[in-house]
């Protein structure tokens, strides 16, 4: 699903991202979240990547 993307700017973008415990790796969670960022980078013509703290829930 393509999610809104944080810009330069928004106050979001100062937070400490939580690290991703090992048993969090292979959950339909993360999975989803993973999709999520790939759907949404494909989305942005020119991007190459994309910090999971840049899209919006």
């Amino acid at each position: 699903m393509i999610k809104q993307v944080l810009t330069i700017g928004d106050e979001l973008l100062g937070q400490v991202s939580k690290k991703v415990a090992a048993d969090e790796f292979n959950t339909p969670q993360l999975n989803t979240l993973i999709k999520d960022l790939s759907d949404t980078k494909s989305s942005i013509e020119g991007a190459v990547g994309i910090a999971a703290i840049q899209r919006r829930t």
